[in-house]
């Protein structure tokens, strides 16, 4: 058996690969198609501007590849993050790290394997996220009465490739992170606190200062968030608050991301004595 295989395998007979693509694709079509359908059906206030049209535009199959990958950029990049640490580093919670490079591949063979295996449940997580969103805007547009007409065969290709950047960029900081602290939980635990409370912050702040701005537009969930919304008209991002960042800067600053985050776990674990 190939070493990739060998990591395939692992993949696949741990319970938290399906488990995180689950929740992913349960989330999108329950909160990211039903619940806001249903919000939307809720008359506002008297006084205060109808919003419900512009929830349901979000809606609509002609732009369920901008809802998909708004819903991967956010809550898909932290589940990603989860799933590359605990790849990465469940060698050393298992004390098996040092029998596998026993068994004759070397240690950039053994990471290379690693990536590999991880990028490809990367894209299943994606594909089967797309899946999802297909089947929840097919059935709001039924609800609603509209006739289901996806986009282009090419701009859902394109979204599926975006995505598994975006994807694969929070994927492989939790992979490196896994390297480099050589504990699942505590490279899990840093990393949700960037993902959930370090971004927030800093966006949050962002309009305050040109120098916190600079920054939040160098953030993952930012560039993940711009690129998302590049594919939806100007309600749709402007329903998901999209910072201005022009979608070749935020594909190039993702695939950075994603080159530094394994350059990073490659230097650390060809240098570092795994019997410790």
């Amino acid at each position: 058996m190939s070493v990739v295989a060998a990591e395939l395998l692992k993949l696949r007979r741990s319970w938290s690969t399906p488990i995180l693509i689950g929740i992913l694709a349960l989330v999108e079509l329950l909160l990211g198609y039903l619940l806001i359908y249903l919000i939307a059906q809720v008359p506002p206030p008297p006084g205060e501007p109808a919003f419900g049209e512009a929830l349901l535009l979000t809606l609509r199959p002609e732009n369920f590849v901008s809802n998909v990958l708004n819903m991967l950029a956010s809550l898909g990049g932290a589940l990603a993050l989860v799933l590359g640490a605990m790849h990465s580093a469940r060698e050393y919670g298992w004390r098996t790290i040092s029998t596998i490079l026993t068994q004759g591949p070397t240690r950039l063979a053994v990471l290379a394997a690693k990536a590999a295996a991880l990028a490809v449940v990367v894209v299943v997580m994606v594909l089967v996220t797309f899946a999802m969103g297909a089947i929840g805007t097919s059935v709001v547009a039924g609800l609603q009465g509209k006739p289901i007409a996806f986009p282009a065969v090419g701009e859902i290709a394109s979204g599926v490739v975006v995505g598994c950047l975006i994807v694969g960029a929070w994927a492989a900081v939790g992979f490196a992170l896994g390297f480099l602290l050589r504990s699942t939980g505590l490279a899990i635990g840093l990393g949700l606190v960037y993902a959930l409370v370090i971004e927030s912050v800093i966006q949050g702040l962002a309009t305050i200062n040109e120098t916190i701005e600079a920054i939040s537009r160098g953030l993952l969930g930012a560039n993940g968030t711009a690129l998302a919304s590049s594919f939806g008209p100007d309600a749709v991002a402007d329903q998901f608050g999209v910072v201005g960042i022009d979608p070749p800067v935020a594909a190039a600053v993702l695939a950075g991301y994603i080159v530094v985050a394994l350059g990073a776990a490659a230097l650390v674990f060809a240098r570092r004595d795994v019997t410790t």
